[in-house]
């Protein structure tokens, strides 16, 4: 039991060292969360004067380029539209973060009132245990005030009564060995009932140790279930920091792409300015070259139509002339024709000159006619192909107008659109301070939250430092009571077996007599036996001679009935004469009785010495057990 309790002793130091190893790891932990948080805030500090100086950059180049701006693309509402469904994620996520650190602390502040109910039971519990040790105290103490005080009275009424003086008669004896039986009884039955009363007490302190133990195994599980709980918070506090990192770094996050943006919408505006500056450019001197070019070529169809009119009217004069000539040549054919007759006799002179002019001028008549259709032709075709380029040049002329009505409409859709856009950059401008203000505003309820934390966790590592001293002096107190209680014990329990090993001693002795005594009782029950043996013999051969001597008296009466009355005298005389042996059968009938008796009671004696006997061997056998 002793070795027990120094196991006990050994484990609960054990135990404290290892609760003082988690209490420096929670306090050092505790330590590099609130150095983290310190470093987060100033973290969060630096990055808002770099966004306040950065938004004021951003401002100043956003009135210069609003300045500078004239044209704006249309992809721009779709790149403000996104920047506003991140800018609508990180406020959600920021949400979000607000609400994991809002649950982080009931949580905390959960636990932290768990932990402290947990340690008040487990003070509670700490103090039944010192009770119970008290109890345990005074159990013992009572327990060994009781042994004392039967050992005191084993050694006040010692076994002597064995050595007693020489039996003389079988009557002294048997009287004698009946004191000495029960001295013995007694003797053996305040052992009995030591033996008992001490049991009793081992089991009732075996119980108590077990319950001990129970308790001491639950006080283990209740500090090894502190301990994962505290396990548990630490992961908790690990895994919202880790949440609040992350959040962080979304944060941080889309900060950058927002700056992202805003640098890429700068360098998009700056090239749209300038690509639209260039297609205007472009545009305009497109469109003079086109309404140049389309003023010379129509200078030059001009001149072309002035030169075809003048070849027609040429063409005209000289079909005039040609029909003149022709008319003046039929007139001169019709002349000649009519001189003719009155020239018969000259023609026949000439008439071949006359056929050969004739047939010259039907030549020149049809050469003139093919000039004529040649002409015409050429005057047709060269109408119809002016025909076509005024056709060519019209449709060209309606679709350069038709994309001169698209670019206009283009700028007035583009001015539209700037003026959207300017609109828009007011409200993202407007939604930038807000979400800053609101930025601004957490930031500084999360430093009022992060010192309202830190001061509580500092209250609590105080609470709790306070709660493990004053749990330290209660454990140190209570092993100096137990060391106490361990050394009281082991002088105890010295004592106690220095006193059994007197005790025993002093029973081993007694024990001796009693078997020397018992060596000699049971020589005298063999001669007792011996005798009571030649004492029936001797009782069997009396009763065959009474047996024999009754038949013969018997016979002696049956023969004395059968004489005759005339005999009485005779009779008379010889039963007188035989009056001594009647007597002697009278005094042998007393004898047997006598004899019975003895017998009986003598079996009676051997009875109960035969049972003293065996009480005695059993009494023996108990106490070598």
């Amino acid at each position: 039991m002793i070795e027990e309790l120094l196991k006990e002793k050994k484990n609960c130091k054990i135990e404290i060292d290892r609760l003082k190893i988690a209490l420096d790891k929670l306090t050092n932990e505790n330590q590099s969360l609130k150095g983290e948080l310190n470093s987060k805030h100033r973290e969060y500090k630096d990055d808002d004067d770099a966004d306040d100086d950065d938004d004021d950059d951003d401002d100043d180049d956003g009135g210069d380029d609003d300045s500078s701006s004239k044209i704006v693309p249309t992809g721009r509402v779709d790149r403000g539209a996104d920047r506003g469904v991140t800018r609508e994620s990180a406020g959600v996520d920021w949400q979000r973060a607000l609400d994991q650190i809002s649950q982080m602390e009931l949580k905390l502040k959960e636990q932290s009132d768990t932990s402290g109910v947990r340690l008040r039971a487990a003070e509670a519990e700490l103090a039944a245990a010192n009770r119970q040790i008290s109890d345990l105290r005074k159990l013992l103490a009572d327990t060994q005030v009781n042994g004392d005080a039967m050992i005191d009275q084993l050694l006040s009424a010692p076994p002597s009564g064995f050595s007693a003086a020489a039996i003389n008669s079988t009557t002294n004896n048997n009287v004698d060995f009946e004191i000495n039986d029960m001295q013995k009884d007694q003797l053996t039955f305040m052992l009995i009932s030591y033996k008992t009363r001490t049991e009793g007490i081992i089991k009732r302190l075996q119980e108590d140790k077990k319950l001990l133990q129970q308790q001491l195994q639950q006080l283990r599980n209740n500090i090894e279930q502190q301990q994962r709980n505290n396990n548990d918070n630490i992961q908790q506090m690990l895994s919202n920091k880790q949440l609040v990192e992350d959040a962080l770094l979304e944060r941080d996050k889309c900060l950058i792409r927002e700056a992202h943006l805003k640098s890429e919408l700068t360098r998009l505006q700056n090239v749209l300015d300038t690509q639209s500056r260039d297609v205007t450019l472009v545009k305009k001197n497109e469109i003079s070259t086109l309404t140049s070019q389309h003023e010379l070529q129509i200078e030059k169809l001009n001149d072309k139509i002035t030169d075809l009119e003048g070849e027609i009217a040429n063409l005209k004069n000289s079909n005039c002339t040609l029909e003149r000539e022709r008319s003046r040549l039929q007139e001169e054919l019709a002349a000649i024709l009519k001189n003719m007759v009155d020239e018969e006799g000259a023609r026949r002179t000439s008439s071949e000159d006359l056929v050969l002019k004739l047939g010259s001028l039907e030549r020149v008549r049809d050469e003139m006619g093919m000039k004529m259709g040649m002409m015409a032709d050429k005057m047709e075709a060269s109408e119809k192909e002016h025909q076509r380029t005024v056709r060519g040049l019209e449709e060209e002329l309606n679709q350069v107008k038709a994309r001169l009505q698209r670019t206009l409409n283009d700028l007035d859709l583009v001015i539209i659109e700037r003026t959207k856009l300017v609109d828009e950059c007011k409200g993202l401008r407007e939604e930038r301070d807000r979400m800053k203000d609101e930025k601004e505003s957490a930031l500084r309820r999360l430093s009022r939250q992060i010192l309202i934390l830190q001061q509580t966790m500092k209250t609590k590592d105080i609470e709790y430092a306070s709660k493990m001293a004053a749990m330290e002096d209660e454990h140190r107190k209570m092993m100096l009571e137990l060391n106490s209680h361990v050394s009281t014990n082991q002088r105890i329990s010295i004592k106690l077996k220095e006193e059994t090993d007197s005790i025993i001693k002093r029973l081993e002795s007694s024990v001796s007599k009693l078997k020397s005594e018992l060596t000699v009782e049971r020589k005298r029950k063999m001669e007792l036996m011996k005798l009571l043996r030649d004492s029936r013999d001797k009782n069997i051969e009396t009763e065959s001679k009474m047996a024999s001597f009754s038949r013969h008296v018997r016979e002696l009466e049956f023969k004395m009935a059968e004489n005759s009355p005339r005999h009485h005298h005779n009779h008379h005389q010889h039963l007188h004469h035989n009056h001594h042996p009647h007597h002697r059968y009278h005094d042998c009938q007393l004898f047997k009785d006598r004899l019975n008796v003895m017998s009986d009671v003598a079996n009676e004696g051997m009875k109960r010495r035969n049972d003293d006997d065996d009480d005695v061997v059993a009494n023996e056998s108990k106490l070598y057990d």
